[in-house]
């Protein structure tokens, strides 16, 4: 048998040869492909592994806090847990925490917002006429925000009065009657009709009167708000100002301007935070929290308590505000001829009434923030927050608009939410009147926090040196993470809004025992972050864990529980409206969080990686069958010989098989080689072992292939065998009108070869089509999250590769096909030009024959693709219509390429030669 297989190999050398490159070609193929598409799943998986864990696997919330577009998309926006107060109790945190598998339940409690008045200073030198003995400046602040593009005036006017008069300045305030500064004492001074230590300016006489530069006649909104400076201008040029430790001279004018700092206070447990984020090494300066840290009586230096039964509470405080606000200062200057008409405000309003305001430069409200450690408990001599006044907003209503942005729904402003006498307790930001975009509401002398009034400073922490979620997979659900947005190349941050789109995180953090000691709310507690023991990634033992762990928290406390293990940024574009400031609506481009996106990269891989070994085996058998039966075909009267020779139908067979099975071997040495070298050429890695494995896949590609042509040929009468096949010019279909027709009948005479023919080229445009429609997933739900968009770079080259291989060899059975057809129809087309048919007639019959089975390939392969679409991208977005059909397309214009080698066989047909046979 053997003998008689290699005999025929070497009597045929032409169809051996193409039999054997096309398997070559298609082992090398298989082998390359599998072997690049193999290492790029365990390419993405490692990337998945890497980055999909943060610093907790399950939040725990409580119930109704779950907003629609995160149900629906899987959506969280950034710095949530801002918004959201309360609704969780101990009893439920302790529940968590004995539950098995729990390593970390980390609870977080938002209190609410503060805001600290305080001072930064802003440079007016440029604003003196150094020529005037009396001067008086009109100052009034204007506020910068959203990166320039909101910009407000105050309300608040107030005069800096600079004189080169001699000032004697007070000196120890604390005292009914006390020294001065040139070492004399004196009696109280008269300032409009109210008595008090005033500095003194000397009088060109020599006579002394008191600078009644009174503050503005500010009602309980404003009483925290004032710019109030006496400035003396010596004769060096320098500018005196009085201070808490006496007068001060300075070489450039400084005044400084009231500011309301907003800071977001919150309780945490020290140790959980400790372990899940590292928050006791992010300390700069002073000392991490205790878990119990019980608060204590609120004492002046003296011993005295400014309030009866008042607590502070010792706090942790950030170093710095993520603040995109900027102030300056307005300034009209104006001269005066002596001290009555700088008491006279309604005088000098009127004066400078006539001036042009210049702007000063912009300075950071930021600098007013200074934190610092308490050196003594004293609260006369600490700067301290005062929680007696806390704001709460909540979180953002948001819609996605039919475009897929996002639109925040715009409300009052926070100013409108402050109660009567509420600036006694936090001066009004003048942000505050901007659009809000959170329900705001004031806790007025907190019943959250109860005895509870202010904060002690016992440590600085350093947001930027906690245990960042540095890597792609990071939960953006963080606690400590400052929220950011852009906008027409502008970074937007927080601003002194308190109901603006964007917040800050919490900078105030005060232990939960000191809060739960209170009894003033039984539920305090926002959320709880879990982690959960033993989890590696979203292998399945850690996909298990986390789910059990999930389910447990949710059946024992009722809670809502998400697993956000495997989440990741996802840029996502909001539509904000106008401000009254002057910010124009604009298109931000925002990080949110996308959960489960790890889960659905290795879905998506899968469903990929299987979706490509399955073309690439059914392109290569299909391309083999008919390589195989091409081959048989040739060969009818050698079978039939043998069968008239006494050859049973097995014997035959077997011969074909074993045939087709040796050059399947061949190819396989060969095509392993091929992938190796190829792969080194194209820098795709391929495996040895994958390499080695297009040894038994050849030969089982083979025997698969030879499997039908095999039995068709055993099962052949020898006579139908050894018979000629006439010319059958019309076709089983009769007469035909056109060529077209004559060409659609020439099609179903042979409807097996059409039929192969037709779905190498379908799985071939199906490949095509299902990877735009892997990419189109990437794109809409797993690209857009940071992850996605690494993940989707190292899968597209490959996949771009493999469909191209397998629409080519797709192409490849299609030409075979038609060669095929040629050759055994050679007496057909002969008759046809002897008949009159020009060579030109014939081609377009070729021609139409290819287009009709490229058309039924790729329209066909189109429709598989959007199926494919819906299985692997969960969806059928619009767009993956026109793509499938741009793909039909370019498949069927690839057709006309492959009619080449059959339209030149036919050019080469013996005409004369034929007739004769015929």
């Amino acid at each position: 048998m053997l003998r008689v297989i290699l005999s025929h190999l070497r009597r045929r050398p032409g169809r051996a040869s193409a039999l054997l490159l096309g398997m070559v070609v298609a082992t090398t193929g298989f082998a390359v492909l599998t072997g690049s598409t193999a290492t790029s799943r365990l390419q993405v998986t490692g990337t998945v592994e890497r980055n999909s864990r943060g610093a907790y696997d399950v939040l725990v919330r409580p119930q109704g806090t779950v907003t629609e577009l995160e149900r629906s998309r899987g959506l969280v926006q950034p710095n949530f847990l801002g918004g959201q107060y309360g609704g969780i109790t101990a009893a439920q945190l302790a529940t968590v925490r004995q539950l098995a598998g729990v390593e970390v339940a980390a609870p977080i409690a938002m209190l609410g917002q503060v805001f600290n008045p305080a001072w930064t200073g802003a440079d007016i030198t440029a604003a003196v006429d150094p020529t005037l003995t009396r001067q008086i400046i009109e100052v009034s602040p204007r506020w910068r925000a959203d990166a320039g593009l909101s910009n407000a005036d105050d309300s608040l006017v107030d005069y800096v009065y600079l004189t080169k008069r001699p000032v004697i300045w007070p000196v120890g305030r604390s005292s009914r009657d006390g020294a001065y500064s040139d070492g004399k004492t004196r009696p109280l001074t008269t300032c409009d009709g109210a008595q008090g230590r005033d500095p003194i300016e000397v009088q060109e006489d020599g006579s002394e009167s008191p600078i009644c530069l009174t503050g503005p006649k500010h009602d309980s909104q404003e009483r925290l708000r004032f710019i109030y400076a006496i400035v003396h201008l010596d004769g060096d040029g320098r500018f005196w100002q009085d201070t808490i430790d006496g007068p001060r001279s300075q070489e450039r004018l400084r005044v400084f301007i009231p500011v309301s700092i907003p800071q977001l206070v919150a309780a945490i447990d020290p140790q959980a935070e400790a372990r899940l984020v590292g928050l006791d090494r992010a300390v700069i300066d002073g000392r991490y929290l205790n878990p119990d840290e019980p608060a204590e009586p609120m004492r002046y230096s003296d011993g005295s308590s400014p309030v009866d039964g008042a607590m502070l509470a010792n706090a942790l405080y950030a170093n710095r505000l993520p603040l995109d606000e900027q102030v300056a200062l307005q300034t009209r200057g104006v001269a005066v001829t002596g001290l009555a008409e700088v008491a006279d405000r309604a005088g000098l309003a009127a004066a400078v009434a006539g001036k042009t305001a210049i702007v000063r430069d912009y300075g950071e409200v930021t600098e007013a923030y200074t934190p610092a450690v308490w050196a003594t408990p004293a609260v006369d001599l600490n700067p301290w927050s005062d929680l007696r006044l806390l704001m709460q907003s909540g979180p953002l209503t948001v819609t996605e608009l039919p475009s897929g942005e996002l639109a925040p729904q715009a409300l009052a402003p926070a100013a409108n939410s402050w109660p009567e006498g509420g600036s006694w307790l936090a001066p009004v930001p003048v942000l505050a009147g901007d659009v809000g975009f959170r329900k705001s509401v004031v806790d007025l002398r907190s019943a959250l926090l109860g005895k509870i009034v202010a904060t002690r400073t016992v440590g600085v922490f350093d947001p930027t040196k906690l245990a960042a979620d540095a890597n792609l997979g990071r939960v953006p659900l963080e606690t400590y993470r400052a929220a950011t947005a852009a906008a027409q190349g502008r970074t937007l941050s927080a601003n002194t809004n308190p109901s603006g789109y964007l917040t800050m995180p919490p900078s105030v953090l005060l232990a939960l025992d000191t809060i739960l000691a209170n009894d003033a709310v039984a539920d305090p507690i926002s959320a709880i972050r879990v982690r959960v023991a033993g989890v590696a990634g979203v292998d399945p033992v850690s996909n298990e864990r986390v789910r059990l762990v999930a389910e447990q928290i949710a059946a024992q406390t009722g809670l809502a529980v998400d697993i956000v293990v495997g989440s990741s940024p996802a840029p996502q574009r909001v539509r904000l409206p106008g401000g009254n400031f002057g910010r124009p609506p604009l298109l931000l481009t925002e990080e949110w969080t996308r959960k489960g996106v790890s889960l659905a990269i290795i879905e998506a891989v899968d469903r990929k990686s299987a979706m490509l070994f399955g073309l690439i085996l059914v392109v290569c058998v299909l391309f083999l069958a008919n390589a195989v039966t091409a081959a048989v075909s040739e060969r009818r009267r050698e079978l039939a010989i043998l069968a008239c020779l006494g050859w049973s139908p097995g014997r035959i067979a077997a011969a074909v098989t074993g045939e087709v099975s040796l050059l399947g071997l061949l190819a396989g040495v060969c095509g392993g080689g091929a992938a190796l070298g190829l792969g080194a050429l194209l820098d795709l890695e391929v495996p040895f072992g994958r390499a080695a494995l297009a040894v038994p896949v050849a030969v089982g590609l083979a025997v698969i292939a030879a499997l039908v042509p095999a039995w068709q040929a055993a099962r052949a009468h020898p006579r139908s065998l050894l018979e000629r096949a006439t010319a059958d010019v019309g076709g089983r279909g009769g007469r035909h009108r056109s060529i077209a027709a004559m060409a659609l009948g020439n099609l179903r005479r042979n409807p097996a070869r059409t039929a192969v023919a037709a779905l190498a080229l379908l799985v071939g445009t199906a490949g095509l089509t299902g990877v735009v429609a892997v990419n189109r997933a990437f794109h809409g739900s797993i690209t857009g999250s940071l992850l996605g968009d690494a993940v989707s770079v190292q899968v597209r080259a490959v996949d771009t590769v493999a469909v191209v291989v397998t629409l080519l060899l797709g192409l490849g059975t299609l030409a075979d096909v038609l060669y095929l057809n040629v050759t055994q129809r050679s007496s057909e087309f002969a008759v046809l030009q002897a008949i009159g048919w020009s060579a030109g007639s014939v081609n377009r019959l070729i021609a139409y024959e290819g287009l009709a089975i490229g058309l039924l390939g790729a329209v066909s392969g189109a429709l598989v693709g959007v199926a494919a679409a819906a299985w692997l991208a969960r969806e059928t977005p619009g767009a993956l219509l026109w793509v499938s059909a741009a793909v039909a397309l370019t498949a069927v214009m690839a057709t006309t390429a492959a009619l080449v080698a059959p339209a030149l066989a036919q050019r080469r047909l013996p005409i004369s030669t034929l007739l004769a046979q015929e």
